[in-house]
């Protein structure tokens, strides 16, 4: 099987194919070709992820006749069967949620509870196939494709509604082939110089969680080609986990300075002062959704379940964790936003409890170390 080392890969794209393989298996070269085109016209086609009435995607169909080629694969990677059949159970979890715990005393919304449970569906099942479409194609490829059919679907259909497109619309797909590209060309450095135009450009479209992760993975691929980075697996995860805890408040004291200094504009700098100064610091006020989500936690820890539809309780639950952090706007932003007609909290691992109950937020919360892991 295929596989590509940290130090191949600039901007960590082997974080889009976390789980390490545990064997290696060569594909026969006679039949490389053909596998190799049919690997990367699905991968295609799950990163468009376009759904037929804006209910069934069409990937679910492709993923499952596909199944005799890439579900033997998953149990070669450390993690495959956690993230694949794991995260079908938290399905399953969705459903029994919302049937007999939460649809007591809540309205359920059968039309969306069925495509979003179809969405994470598709997302699960993905997960395998991309594991076995990497060993056919290599991970550069495989997230070039990926990335190209999520541009040709933004291009489609998502670009034209929003005012600020790059923030919202293309903005991932375009930073992933930017860094496939590089890594298709092994160039560490370009790697670094457009992570940084990406990182000015962002900032420039009122993107300021975009800028800092592009500065965080530009210092990651600078990590990556540091001198003995081959060194003793122990010692080398160690100190990437220090990487990380140190990047992360220096990133965070930099940009906010940055921010307050009016270096990103007069109007970034306003709202950067005024949510310090309603919630004390700068990731509480511009992520305000998760103290949302703790008083909801807290007050239904077994989720909510597929399709549920937000009550008045619930409602009223949220905007008291967001009381504390005194946003003007806020009452509006619960009403038509979070918890309008279905729970948006504006978090994977948070909407993933919130409709797939305590095992999707397991699931969740070992994504999340599988993909620390694989830095």
């Amino acid at each position: 099987m295929s596989t590509i080392g940290a130090s191949d890969v600039p901007g960590g794209i082997q974080t889009f194919a976390p789980l390490r393989p545990a064997v290696s298996e060569a594909v026969p070269r006679e039949t490389r070709p053909y596998l190799a085109a049919l690997a990367a016209t699905a991968t295609f086609v799950l990163g468009v992820n376009y759904r037929v009435g804006g209910f069934l995607p069409v990937a679910l169909p492709l993923l499952l006749a596909l199944a005799p080629l890439w579900l033997p694969q998953v149990r070669r990677y450390r993690g495959g069967p956690l993230v694949v059949f794991g995260g079908l159970l938290a399905v399953l979890s969705g459903y029994w949620l919302i049937r007999i715990v939460t649809g007591i005393d809540h309205e359920l919304d059968e039309r969306a509870g069925m495509a979003t449970g179809l969405a994470y569906v598709v997302a699960f099942l993905g997960v395998g196939f991309l594991l076995w479409a990497r060993s056919v194609l290599d991970v550069p490829a495989t997230a070039l494709a990926y990335a190209l059919g999520v541009l040709a679907s933004t291009a489609a259909f998502q670009a034209g509604a929003t005012d600020n497109p790059w923030k919202f619309a293309y903005s991932w797909p375009v930073i992933v082939i930017v860094l496939a590209a590089c890594a298709l060309k092994r160039s560490h450095h370009a790697a670094v110089g457009l992570l940084l135009v990406l990182a000015a450009f962002s900032a420039a479209s009122d993107a300021r969680s975009l800028m800092g992760i592009c500065l965080a993975t530009a210092a990651l691929v600078l990590w990556q080609r540091r001198p003995g980075a081959g060194s003793h697996a122990l010692a080398r995860r160690g100190s990437t986990l220090v990487l990380l805890a140190v990047m992360a408040y220096a990133g965070y004291s930099v940009v906010t300075s940055l921010l307050l200094g009016g270096a990103l504009g007069d109007e970034t700098r306003e709202r950067t002062q005024a949510q310090i100064e309603r919630s004390g610091n700068l990731l509480t006020g511009g992520r305000p959704e998760w103290s949302a989500t703790v008083a909801l936690m807290r007050d239904q820890p077994e989720g909510f379940g597929l399709g549920a539809v937000p009550n008045f309780h619930d409602v009223a639950t949220a905007k008291t964790g967001l009381a504390p952090l005194n946003i003007p706007t806020i009452e509006g932003y619960v009403d038509n936003y979070m918890l309008g007609p279905q729970f948006t909290l504006h978090s994977v691992v948070a909407d993933m409890w919130a409709s797939l109950g305590v095992v999707g937020l397991v699931v969740a919360l070992a994504v999340v170390c599988l993909l620390i892991g694989s830095l």
